[in-house]
């Protein structure tokens, strides 16, 4: 089973935008295959975005105002203002997040 993974999750609270986010995702993926680097795979789906005429913003800072930090937390996408989305790219081989 892979870490952080429940098949029993709450319920999806944007559908129609998720399930476009994810269909653009795994059009990348079958595009560039697994072995790219996350500025590869986060410029392709940019692209996808703009040509869907989706609304987005990439790498907005997230700011934390009660800790006076403005801009170390970045999101790498956020689409229409409701779903953040974050990157992660590791090796093939990675063992990371398998149990």
């Amino acid at each position: 089973m892979v870490r952080g993974y429940n098949m029993f999750m709450a319920e999806i609270i944007y559908k129609e935008l998720s399930y476009r986010v994810n269909g653009l995702l795994f059009k990348i993926h079958n595009e560039l295959g697994r072995y790219c680097r996350e500025k590869q795979y986060g410029d392709a789906f940019a692209s996808l975005l703009k040509a869907e005429n989706m609304v987005f913003e990439r790498e907005k800072d997230l700011p934390i105002e009660s800790i006076n930090n403005q801009s170390t937390n970045k999101a790498d996408f956020i689409i229409d203002g409701k779903i953040l989305l974050e990157f992660k790219a590791y090796s093939y081989n990675s063992h990371r997040f398998v149990d």
